[in-house]
């Protein structure tokens, strides 16, 4: 039989990652208490480290959006300010 698998939201599992970081709650733990190997959750820790607070577009684990576009006046403004 085959078994289907658990998809987690963004917000459950930065919540996960957010207890081994902040509360030191071993990943082991973790995993037993949520049926999850360790391994999960390190490529969870490596993905987030990775990609900030805001992960990229495309990235697994937010829907694709688009990103806004900028104008020229803006981008000029941001390069100005960068050249300071």
């Amino acid at each position: 039989m085959k078994v289907e698998r658990r998809h987690y939201t963004p917000q459950k599992k930065v919540s996960l990652l957010r207890r081994h970081l902040i509360e030191k709650v071993p990943v082991a733990s973790l995993g037993e208490v949520h049926q999850l190997q360790p391994t999960v959750l390190y490529h969870w820790l490596k993905q987030f480290l990775k990609n900030g607070p805001a992960p990229p577009t495309g990235c697994w684990m937010v829907k694709k959006r688009k990103p806004p576009k900028s104008s020229v006046r803006e981008r000029a403004a941001r390069a100005s300010r960068l050249n300071r």
